[in-house]
């Protein structure tokens, strides 16, 4: 080890002890791990779970089927894709506007969560025009990470 290094580590354990010290060694540690977990969990655009671009229409159509068995209505649904770039994979982004029960909501989104296995719900909005009713103003964002095409 330099000296100069030695001196530095020599005037940080001086200064906060040897325990602190330790503390922030682990803090490190920590950070370090933690870092390494959310670099591993971003979506992986080549696998093989992910649809590609071409079966958009597919599952537009699997989306709206399970709106007419959930009882919801999706016929304002707005998507749009989101080309990819080297550090950040294609996407096709839908966003469902609708007028339903909680009861309605929930299963619709479970069963949707079920049956695609490509989508995740990025964003949820839920309002109540009054306290009392059971009528909710909602709004799903729900996001599908697509594959690469082959070029």
């Amino acid at each position: 080890m330099r000296p100069r290094t030695k001196f530095i580590i020599w005037r940080i354990q001086d200064l906060i002890g040897k325990q602190g010290l330790g503390g922030v060694l682990l803090l490190i540690v920590a950070a370090s791990v933690a870092a390494h977990g959310w670099i591993a969990q971003q979506p992986d655009a080549s696998s093989p779970t992910s649809p590609k671009r071409a079966e958009i229409p597919g599952l537009l159509a699997d989306l709206a089927r399970l709106a007419a068995i959930a009882k919801v209505d999706a016929s304002n649904a707005r998507y749009e894709y989101l080309p990819g770039s080297p550090s950040v994979p294609a996407q096709l982004e839908v966003r469902l506007e609708m007028q339903t029960q909680y009861g309605v909501l929930r299963p619709f989104v479970a069963m949707v969560s079920n049956s695609i296995p490509a989508i995740s719900l990025r964003e949820f909005t839920a309002k109540r025009s009054a306290p009392d009713s059971d009528d909710l103003q909602a709004e799903l964002r729900f996001v599908v990470v697509l594959a690469e095409d082959p070029k």
